[in-house]
């Protein structure tokens, strides 16, 4: 499993949380900087049994350069 640095926003666009996400193995070597929704589901940790989120998607968003150059395409 690798570890992915991440920030969380609020609504608004400001920093709420700052922590570490961890990336599954289909996603390895996928993932590169930016700004991500992310999709989850809920399983039982085998050992544990107790019951955690595990990431199972992400959706980068465009960055300001690719929304504007998409704007000017308009």
């Amino acid at each position: 499993m690798q570890e992915a640095e991440c920030i969380l926003l609020d609504a608004d666009g400001a920093v709420s949380q700052v922590g570490v996400l961890d990336v599954p193995k289909d996603m390895i070597g996928n993932i590169v900087p930016g700004t991500y929704t992310a999709t989850f589901s809920l399983a039982a940790h085998y050992q544990t049994r107790k019951i955690e989120s595990r990431l199972t998607n992400l959706t980068r968003l465009p960055n300001k350069q690719e929304r504007a150059a998409a704007a000017d395409k308009a």
